[in-house]
């Protein structure tokens, strides 16, 4: 009984969207925070029934991926500079600690395409050339 509780504030969805029918078990959400059941087949499914809700955005996306050999230290001054002259562009750092070539991978994405490409560019102009990982000659 005491799994049973949920707040009084709380959305019970039964709804199978797949197939139409009422599904045995609901998912939960309390405003924008949902709760999903640990079992992975009903995840999958309550995932499945609710991706047009959850995941709905008419933006667009845009990202682009730069690769890197050498490490977060060593381009982290040009990223802080990119930071202050894009705030509406998201940067990535993400570190590959086991691969031979490639130390970091950076993303920069927006919604915006135009400063997502011109953020693009000036990493690209900031960092010297050698540091760029061709990744038409790794697999990553």
């Amino acid at each position: 009984m005491k799994l049973a509780l949920i707040p009084r504030s709380s959305k019970l969805n039964y709804n199978d969207r797949v197939r139409g029918l009422k599904m045995a078990y609901p998912t939960v959400s309390v405003n924008n925070v949902y709760m999903f059941p640990g079992i992975p087949e009903l995840l999958i499914k309550s995932f499945s029934n609710l991706k047009d809700s959850l995941f709905k955005s008419n933006n667009k996306f845009y990202t682009k991926s730069i690769y890197f050999n050498v490490t977060e230290d060593k381009i982290a001054e040009p990223l802080h500079t990119l930071v202050a002259e894009y705030p509406d562009v998201q940067f990535g750092s993400y570190p590959k600690l086991f691969h031979s070539i490639v130390k970091v991978k950076v993303t920069v994405e927006s919604c915006n395409e135009e400063s997502t490409m011109k953020a693009y560019k000036k990493l690209l102009t900031l960092i010297p050339k050698e540091c760029i990982v061709n990744m038409e000659d790794v697999d990553i």
